[in-house]
């Protein structure tokens, strides 16, 4: 049936029902539809200028095919919503074309494709005031959408460049309870009761009436989104195509800009709250791609009397560092919660080049990143972060393997008095973190405190801080294997902190990766032997330390201010570290909090190579954390002027050194850089130095290698208790106790079957305070060769300085030699000797 009026530009009315069973084509002028056209096959509307569509509450509109339908217009007006049982329904493809925005305030169901165009052929546009739904059992595809809620059920592909959310949909919605593909999550969804974008792609879509969809296959499950706005607050954007999937298929999801908060108002007080940052959830059977911004953050208002003297506006924060941010927090009143973000994914989820995923609020949302396959976040920037007294949400990654690289960071901060969130990963494989030099493509964030944040935080890697009164988030990575890898001058790797003027403690740090953990930093040079005092860390200072010294490379615990340190715990089966890298917890000149203590536990071996090593330091009043190694089964190697310390520079106490161990050896097998394990303070603290413990099956110290507690300072230094079942010191290596300083030493206490000194070996204690400064040794068999020493030396109105050797046999050849000495007339030195019995 064609119905085409002879007369130019007529217009054609339909108020009753129009029914065939072959095609059904209205061509006019203007067509004014409001009652039932139905048509076997296929469904042609077409006007030179107008097509308007309506229906009443006891009337609906019906358009139906059981094949194609075609809807063309100059103007395309559609307000189909007063009888549920309106809309467009079509066996086949559907098509609307105009040259503007089709208003499309009405339900579309397509057995076949979805698409609307402009007369050209380009994708067209979509707007809908009171909201729309699409079923298609095709593909759906359209250029850009503006309205209230939308909802679209696709069995192949979805593709729209951008979709711009108004408000709820004015239309009534049933609610939905979706579970997502991890059989746990459920997700309510109701368009009329908060703005939403529901989008699922290859589903087995259920088709109305009596059509029979097309019976041309779905080529693909992709969900392919340029753009998502929601412009009012509290909404949902829910992507997937992992409901009721038809698993004949495969798709991806790949989304632009995502936007979930309206703009900020000025001068607006903080009356309207629970204005939340709407949520993310995206559920795919396949990858996910973000390939610009993700943005959750809660609306906020700003109060421009409410800035701090200096500031007039928000055009000069480029200068304000993060020390000042909780002093723009008056002016910035959050009006909610930032929305959470769910990333659910058979395939790879990516943060390319460029991405971000920022969520800001009185509470952080959470941030949950859960893939099938690998988590990749390259240049990319994750941070959740807390403005006000709420709980922060939690950053989740989890997936075969994690990697970050090149400027890619994963934060979580609090600001205020709010709890931070933790930071939690968990691969099946490797966690990898990564820098090669490369330039960040970020460069700038979504609102001024965001933007004074990024530009503190130039690091690649993990991070858990506070800025305010509440305390860091805790940071936990379970792996099978950790790599950390740098190759440029930048920060690296995994910290947790407190960041100056703060209040909060930090959070703890713990590693958890069954087979290895690998740190590799940029300093390859082993001729440079580790400084107690180039600690990494985003909030050291590096001026004045030389190139080649500065250690950018670590896995670190710290405060700087008087909040405690959080503790650092790393267990593994094997834990190599080089060339550059700093493993520490420590506080710095500005704090007056303690630091977090620093175990590790290995069951095969610790290994330390070149400019690297593990640091427990205090440089202010706060005591220095306990360094604890717990290798009892395996062994630990320091080469080529690597460390283990613990050290005070400030009025603080260095913290203990305990290592425990079935071997211990200290090597420069090429002759570079001794290696020490040491306790010690600087000539400015006041603190007392650690002790230092260790045990083991067998120690080995050459190379010039030292073992030493010191003290430089008024503090008193540490005592060395060795316990080993042989000992071997040779090639100018040292075990020592000393004070150069106002503090009196500690004592060195040896216990070993077998003590062998070998080629200018060295067993010293020297004091200038106090009774200490004494060497006590037993053991079955002591034997010195070659200029090796055992010394002692009490100066200035110290009275320590004796030895005391319990053994069965004492050999001292090849010029070597055992004296103590003390300055004091009546302490000429004391030696003793005590065979033990046989």
């Amino acid at each position: 049936m064609n119905l085409r009026p002879e007369q130019p530009n007529p217009t054609i009315t339909n108020q009753g029902n129009l029914l065939t069973g072959e095609d059904l084509t209205l061509i006019g002028g203007n067509l004014d539809l409001q009652g039932q056209l139905q048509a076997g096959r296929n469904l042609t509307l077409e006007a030179q200028e107008t097509v308007q569509v309506s229906d009443s509450v006891d009337n609906p509109f019906i358009a139906e095919a059981g094949g194609q339908l075609v809807l063309q217009g100059n103007s395309v007006e559609i307000s189909a919503q007063n009888h549920p049982n309106s809309g467009f329904f079509s066996g086949g493809n559907m098509l609307l074309r105009s040259p503007a925005a089709v208003r499309g305030n009405t339900q579309f169901w397509s057995g076949g494709n979805f698409q609307i165009e402009e007369l050209d052929g380009n994708l067209g546009r979509l707007s809908s005031p009171n909201g729309t739904k699409i079923n298609s059992g095709g593909d759906v595809n359209f250029d850009r959408y503006n309205g209230s809620s939308l909802r679209i059920l696709a069995g192949g592909n979805v593709n729209i460049n951008q979709i711009n959310i108004t408000r709820t949909a004015s239309s009534e919605s049933i609610p939905e309870t979706v579970i997502l593909s991890n059989g746990i999550t459920p997700v309510t969804i109701n368009g009329s009761a908060q703005p939403t974008v529901d989008i699922r792609a290859g589903t087995t879509v259920t088709h109305p009436g009596n059509l029979i969809p097309s019976q041309n296959p779905s080529t693909g499950a992709n969900i392919n989104i340029g753009s998502i706005t929601l412009n009012q607050p509290n909404g949902l954007i829910f992507l997937s195509n992992q409901y009721q999937p038809n698993s004949s298929v495969s798709g991806e999801v790949n989304v632009g800009t995502i936007t979930t908060s309206p703009a900020l108002l000025l001068n607006q007080s903080n009356d309207s709250n629970n204005a939340n940052g709407g949520s993310l959830i995206v559920d795919a059977r396949g990858a996910i791609s973000l390939t610009n911004t993700v943005n959750t953050s809660a609306p906020f208002s700003i109060d421009l009397s409410a800035l701090p003297p200096g500031i007039d506006d928000l055009s000069n924060l480029d200068d304000i560092n993060l020390e000042l941010v909780p002093q723009l927090l008056p002016a910035f009143n959050f009006l909610g919660n930032g929305g959470d973000v769910t990333l659910l994914a058979q395939g790879n989820i990516t943060l390319n080049p460029g991405s971000t995923i920022e969520s800001l609020g009185v509470s952080g949302g959470n941030i949950i990143l859960n893939s099938q396959s690998d988590v990749l976040i390259n240049d990319g920037f994750l941070i959740s972060v807390t403005a006000g007294d709420g709980i922060g949400g939690d950053i989740e990654l989890s997936g075969q393997s994690i990697s970050v690289r090149d400027f890619g960071v994963v934060l979580n901060l609090t600001i205020a008095s709010g709890q931070g969130g933790n930071l939690n990963l968990d691969a099946v494989d490797t966690v990898a973190i990564s820098n090669q030099g490369k330039l960040s493509s970020i460069s700038e964030l979504n609102n001024q405190i965001l933007n004074i944040i990024f530009s503190e935080f130039p690091l690649t890697g993990l991070a858990s801080s506070t800025l305010g009164t509440g305390n860091g988030g805790n940071v936990t990575i379970t792996t099978n294997t950790l790599t950390i890898r740098n190759q440029s001058q930048n920060i690296t790797g995994i910290t947790t902190s407190t960041l100056p003027t703060s209040r909060g403690n930090g959070g703890n740090l713990t590693i958890n990766a069954t087979n290895f953990i690998e740190v590799i930093g940029n300093q390859t040079n082993r001729s440079v032997p580790f400084q107690l005092r180039t600690v990494f860390s985003p909030l050291t200072p590096v001026d004045n330390i030389p190139s080649d010294q500065l250690v950018t490379t670590g896995i670190t615990t710290g405060t700087t201010a008087i909040g405690q340190g959080g503790n650092l715990q790393i267990n593994t089966r094997q834990f190599i570290v080089e060339d550059g890298v700093s493993i520490s917890s420590s506080n710095t000149t500005t704090s007056q909090g303690n630091a977090g203590d620093l175990t590790v536990n290995v069951s095969e071996s610790l290994e330390l190579r070149g400019f690297a090593g593990l640091l427990s330091g205090s440089s202010a009043s706060g005591d220095g954390g306990e360094l604890t190694v717990n290798a009892p089964t395996g062994r630990v190697i320091l080469e080529d002027g690597a460390g283990i310390a613990t050290d005070a520079d400030g009025s603080g106490n260095a913290g203990n050194l305990t290592l425990n161990a079935a071997q211990v050896i200290l090597r420069s097998p090429n002759n570079l850089a001794a290696s020490g394990i040491l306790t010690s303070t600087s000539t400015n603290s006041t603190g007392s130095a650690g002790n230092l413990t260790l045990k083991t099956g067998a120690l080995t110290v050459e190379n010039q290698g030292q073992i030493s507690a010191s003290t430089s300072g008024s503090g008193a230094g540490g005592t060395v208790q060795i316990t080993t079942e042989q000992l071997t010191v040779r090639d100018q290596a040292q075990i020592t106790v000393n004070s150069d300083g106002k503090g009196a030493a500690g004592n060195l206490e040896i216990r070993s079957p077998v003590i062998l000194l070998d080629n200018q070996a060295t067993l010293s204690a020297e004091t200038s305070a106090g009774d200490s400064g004494n060497i006590t040794l037993n053991s079955e068999e002591i034997l010195l060769r070659r200029n090796s020493r055992i010394t002692t030396n009490a100066t200035g109105e110290a009275t320590g300085g004796s030895i005391t050797i319990d053994t069965d046999r004492l050999i001292a050849i090849e010029n070597s030699d055992i004296t103590a000495n003390a300055e004091q007339a009546f302490e000429i030195g004391r030696f003793r000797l005590m065979p033990m019995p046989f």
